[in-house]
Order: structure tokens, then C-alpha cells, then sequence
């Protein structure tokens, strides 16, 4: 049987308070208005988790100015249901954004209203946390344990040795018992101990779950580099960042707009590169914390923008310190982040746009880890 979304809920957090970002966009008269946010991305059932919007007026020509002190609802409902309801209230800062920190434990769609207007629906794959603890336990066996949240009795999780980090092996089943728990023994090949890993396939309620999607966090922060500085003739165009979220959790992200604007009085035409995208900085230093760094698949294609027009591209920045280390034999992708930011980190984010005539870098906005 279902159970009521009351539950999903009893399990969200209090509202985040906003974060103030530099270079807030201007305020502007009463016109249509818009409310965006971030997403979609991976979460787990229990993690916690940032969602953002931002309330903006639509001013004509392709431009649009932001809207502050407006009350917004935030809605959830479990994916597949047809009945929402409003879990949590807050009100649009002086940069036009509200953020929800969010913990759902099944897979749910969110949306935000305001009087006026309401967001597209976001639809959240919330995975199954699930955990494993291994022991040898002699004669070539070993004997392991764990638990599934939310609980799923009755299906069955998959156990496997893991040969290498990029080759495993498969070890065995077990049934997971009413109260989400899980327990055998397996045999594997005689000698060390192996490292053993776990899954559990999708069920109605949740995505499937795997102890490889674990969090790892950073002990401390790496550099990687310095940022990137603004050069070359691209004073034609304005570019900055909007974030719709300032605050996010451990292992969340960061979501919101490139923006470019044309403020001059004539067309202009561009090409746009698909290189670095976004970069995070030590705050007061150049120094280089966390960055998309280039493009699994680097290309360009043509832009064009109207007198007073804003070209808008949604980005997103991983809360990830620096790079991740590939397994052996593969290539090196500076795009992949490495392990979570810490809860406390503070620093700042910007977003980089490559065009022919040269590459800017937008205005800083503090961003922390929550």
C-alpha cells in the first residue's frame, strides 16, 4: 500500500536562507513574470538536498529583471502520483531567489508557485542507500550485512567482488528482511579478503541503489590551478552569472544561467566554444578549487543576438573539489569532479564564455556548502 505523501513532508528540512551573490540583477517594473530552477540531477533517499528558483520579469526584446520579497510555495509529490501539496513557504531575496533544502526518501517531483505563476515540474530519481559491512569469516567465505533505506523487504541484493575498480565479479544474493536489514554468508576465491560491493535493482517507489554511489568527501580542499581572468575583445557583450541557488548541500550542486546580453545598438554575431563552462574559486585568491575544465567534446556553434537581447544557458557546478582520479588505462577528463566540498565550505563561483574574439569570465558570487 502507498503511503501518504505526508511522509515525504515530515521528512523536509527548514527553508535556506539566502545567500547574497555579487552583481545582484536590477529590479525592475510590473511585466509577466517566470519562476526557474535547477535540476534534475541524481539523489539518494535520505541525503539532503538544495532546490532553488528564481522569480523574474520578462521586459520584452529578450531581456528580463528580477522580482524580490514575493511569497513562494514549494509543492512535492511522490513521482507517479497525481496529488501534490505545499511543504514549504519562504520568500524571494533582494536577487529574486528562494531556496528549499530538501530530504526526500522516495523518488518525487517538485514545483514552486507563486500567486502569478508556478515552475515546471521537476521530476527527482531518488536511489535506495544502501549499505555493506564484509568480514572474512574463514574457509574462503565472508560474511556480510547491511540495510536498505527507505526499507525493501522482499527484494533481493545483488553482492559482488569487486576484481579491480573497473572489473567485478558476482558473489552471491540476499533477501532483505522486513526491516530493511540484510545478512549471509558468501564464497569467494581463498586468499585476502576482497573488497565486496552491493546493489539493489529499482522498485516502485525508489531508483536502484549501489554502495559504489557512496559520498566521499574531501578531508580538505585541493587546488588545482588558477581561475581563469577575463581577455580579449568581447566588450561587445555582457556575461554573468544567475545562480538560482547559493547554498547546497554535501555532494549537491550548484545550478543557474550563463548570461549573455547584448547592450549595444546593433546585431551581433558570435561563436560560442564549448570549453571551460564554469570554475570555482578560493575565495579572496585566484586559486582554482573545483572547475568543469574543458569539454568531454569540444565544438562551437553560431550565436547571434539582437540589440538588447540575453542569450540564457543553464549550467550547473558540482560542489566537487578539483578532478577525479581515473581508474588505470583510461583517460584523464578534467570535466569529472572530484570527491564532495566539505559542510562549511565558503567560496565563489563563476561561469567562463569562449567566443572568436576571446574568452570572458563572469562577476564572482559567493557560494557555500551547507
Amino acid at each position: 500500500m502507498r503511503r501518504p505523501v505526508v511522509l515525504l513532508a515530515a521528512l523536509l528540512l527548514p527553508l535556506v536562507p539566502g545567500s547574497p551573490a555579487t552583481a545582484a540583477p536590477a529590479v525592475c517594473e510590473p511585466g509577466p513574470v517566470e519562476l526557474v530552477g535547477g535540476g534534475p540531477q541524481q539523489l539518494v533517499a535520505g541525503r539532503d538536498h538544495v532546490q532553488g528558483y528564481v522569480l523574474r520579469r520578462l521586459t520584452g526584446g529578450g531581456t528580463s529583471c528580477v522580482v524580490p520579497g514575493a511569497a513562494v510555495e514549494l509543492l512535492a509529490r511522490d513521482a507517479g502520483a497525481a496529488t501534490a501539496r505545499v511543504v514549504r513557504t519562504g520568500r524571494t531575496d533582494e536577487a529574486g531567489r528562494v531556496q528549499f533544502r530538501v530530504r526526500p526518501p522516495f523518488s518525487v517531483v517538485l514545483q514552486a508557485r507563486t500567486a502569478d505563476v508556478q515552475s515546471a515540474p521537476t521530476t527527482y530519481e531518488v536511489g535506495t542507500r544502501l549499505t555493506l559491512a564484509a568480514r572474512g569469516a574463514g574457509d574462503c567465505r565472508v560474511a556480510v550485512s547491511g540495510s536498505t533505506y527507505p526499507a525493501k523487504p522482499g527484494t533481493a541484493v545483488l553482492v559482488r567482488r569487486e576484481v579491480s575498480r573497473v572489473e567485478s565479479s558476482p558473489a552471491g544474493r540476499l533477501a532483505v528482511r522486513s526491516d530493511g536489514t540484510y545478512a549471509g554468508t558468501l564464497t569467494v576465491p581463498c586468499g585476502a579478503t576482497p573488497r565486496m560491493a552491493a546493489s539493489v535493482q529499482q522498485t516502485a517507489r525508489n531508483a536502484p541503489g549501489d554502495t559504489d554511489r557512496r559520498l566521499v568527501v574531501a578531508a580538505r580542499t585541493t587546488t588545482c590551478g588558477t581561475a581563469l581572468r577575463s581577455e580579449g575583445a568581447v566588450s561587445t557583450l555582457t556575461h554573468s552569472f544567475e545562480p538560482f541557488n547559493t547554498t547546497t548541500a554535501v555532494g549537491g550542486s550548484w545550478w543557474g544561467e550563463r548570461v549573455v546580453s547584448n547592450r549595444t545598438s546593433e546585431p551581433q554575431a558570435f561563436d560560442v566554444y564549448t570549453t571551460d563552462v564554469h570554475q570555482l574559486v578560493r575565495r579572496g585568491s585566484t586559486v582554482l578549487l573545483g572547475s568543469n575544465g574543458f569539454s568531454d567534446a569540444i565544438g562551437v556553434r553560431r550565436a547571434e543576438l539582437a540589440p538588447g537581447a540575453e542569450l540564457r544557458e543553464r549550467v550547473e557546478l558540482p560542489a566537487r573539489n578539483c578532478f577525479e582520479e581515473p581508474p588505470p588505462g583510461s583517460a584523464v577528463l578534467a570535466s569529472l569532479p572530484g570527491p564532495a566540498f566539505p559542510a562549511g565550505t565558503a567560496l565563489v563561483g563563476q561561469t567562463v564564455l569562449a567566443t572568436g574574439a576571446g574568452r570572458s569570465v563572469s562577476q564572482r558570487v559567493a557560494l557555500t556548502v551547507g
